[in-house]
Parts: structure tokens; C-alpha cells; sequence
């Protein structure tokens, strides 16, 4: 299974979240304008798609031959490479561990997460109950939902939800606990 955030859904919920009614040619320009990107503009890609990537990790995967060398900057088949070769060695950051965890798909949860903001905007994100519902259904091969590369759903779907009484409850619990000693 990936836990690493794919190519379309990185492009859809981060270069294109603001074009959401663009016509098709600002969307082709948006994904254009994005490449050839730097080592630094590499880096910066894969960790919000939850891949603990630094410079010297990337540059140590083009000297390992898993990327191409990147001779005109960091191209989107060279991100996607290290992608793959940084998803399969397991350097992930710590949302990309707790989609690994949790047996989360990363899009479908960072989508979660939009909703959730978008229906309570004055909630803060620790604020949200996560409720995960494993393995919750499936989708057939090629459905737009899976990517195409997933087969059936093997990951649990992911619901945050605003939840007074959870906030209340978790508030009583902290206030029980004895202060720790420094």
C-alpha cells in the first residue's frame, strides 16, 4: 500500500485548490508553472505529500541512481521518482506515519479535513474528532476515487466531525491529569 500523497491529488488539493471554476487552460498553466522546480522546491513538494525529504536525502537518492539526475532542475518525473523511492524506504513525516498508522489514504484524509474546515471554519484542526471506519468499502480498478492504482480500497475512511461533547470530555480528562514535574 502508498501512504505517500499521489501526483494528482497533491496537484489537486495544492496547486489547483484556488482554481477551483478554472477554465482548463489556467489549470494546465497553474501545473505548468510549477516545474522545473529547485532541490528546495523538490523538498518542499514531497513533504506536505508526507515524505520526510531533505536535500541531502534527495541528493543522495540521484547518487543511488532511484532519481534521475535532475540535470535542468527537479522535474515532476523526477519528484515523483524520489517519491516512489523515499515511499517504499518508509522516510515519512509525521502525518505521513500517522496515515501509514491508521491505515489512511492521504488524499481521501486531507479531503476529510477540507470538508470538515469548510463546514465549521472556527474550529481549530485538534478540535476535530477523527473517526476512521477501516476498510469501509471499496472501489473497482480505475475508479477516479482510488486513482486507478489501489484495486479495492484497502484504506479506512477517514470522518472528522465537530464534536462538542468530545471536546468537553477531553477537556475533563487534561484537567484530571496531575501537572508533570520538570
Amino acid at each position: 500500500m502508498r501512504f505517500a500523497l499521489s501526483r494528482r491529488d497533491y496537484e489537486e488539493l495544492f496547486l489547483l485548490e484556488d482554481l477551483d471554476e478554472a477554465a482548463p487552460a489556467e489549470v494546465v498553466n497553474a501545473l505548468r508553472a510549477a516545474y522545473p522546480t529547485t532541490l528546495a522546491g523538490a523538498v518542499q513538494e514531497l513533504r506536505p505529500r508526507g515524505l520526510a525529504a531533505t536535500p541531502d536525502l534527495l541528493e543522495e537518492l540521484v547518487t543511488q541512481g532511484k532519481v534521475p539526475s535532475p540535470t535542468a532542475g527537479w522535474h515532476a518525473e523526477h519528484v515523483d521518482a524520489a517519491t516512489a523511492a523515499l515511499d517504499a524506504a518508509a522516510e515519512r513525516t509525521p502525518e505521513g506515519t500517522t496515515c501509514e498508522f491508521l491505515r489512511l489514504h492521504p488524499g481521501q484524509h486531507l479531503r476529510a479535513l477540507r470538508e470538515a474546515r469548510r463546514e465549521h471554519p472556527d474550529v481549530e484542526d485538534s478540535d476535530f474528532e477523527l473517526r476512521l471506519y477501516p476498510r469501509a468499502f471499496g472501489f473497482p480498478r480505475g475508479d477516479p476515487r482510488n486513482d486507478g492504482d489501489y484495486g479495492e480500497w484497502p484504506y479506512a475512511l477517514a470522518i472528522y466531525v465537530h464534536n462538542p461533547e468530545f471536546l468537553e470530555a477531553r477537556r475533563r480528562l487534561h484537567a484530571r491529569r496531575p501537572a508533570r514535574r520538570r
